[in-house]
């Protein structure tokens, strides 16, 4: 808890679930779903953020990015800074996961992020999100999403 004080609020949107998912809420982090790894199906290649900081003024953040599997999973992208600032006005951030398709893996990402609240005091927040992104070999992945039972013969099919 950060005391009475709201520093910032940090939701997941759950792109294809339809939900939202608060990290963050009235200075309370939510250790429950930071420490629950958020399941990634194949269909999905993109994770955004909204983020605000409620101080009036950006917060100093450092954000860095683990891959389980470097074969399976190609170096996940963000399309912010490694090191910036929390913006006052609510923003989206992406981050993005695509798959090699060279193998069938569960590829853990772990998200870090680090917020400084005083640099003075050294108050320093880290969050830490994770994903476990599945990724599929070869075959056009909505074929495998949508026919499992029948994929071995969709992909001779299509790759002849």
């Amino acid at each position: 808890m950060f005391g009475q004080d709201n520093y910032y609020i940090l939701l997941d949107t759950l792109e294809g679930l339809n939900a939202e998912l608060f990290y963050v809420r009235d200075g309370v982090v939510n250790d429950y779903a930071l420490n629950f790894s958020v399941p990634v199906p194949a269909h999905i290649s993109e994770l955004y953020f909204i983020w605000q900081s409620l101080t009036g003024m950006p917060l100093p953040y450092v954000v860095e990015l683990r891959v389980s599997d470097n074969e399976a999973l190609v170096a996940p992208l963000l399309n912010i800074s490694h090191t910036g600032h929390i913006p006052v006005v609510a923003e989206a951030f992406m981050v993005s996961l695509s798959c090699s398709k060279a193998v069938d893996a569960e590829v853990d990402v772990i998200l870090n992020l680090n917020i400084s609240l005083n640099k003075l005091a050294n108050n320093i927040t880290t969050l830490t999100f994770r994903r476990k992104k599945i990724c599929l070999k070869g075959c056009n992945i909505l074929y495998k999403f949508l026919y499992t039972f029948m994929y071995k013969k969709l992909c001779r099919v299509y790759q002849a």
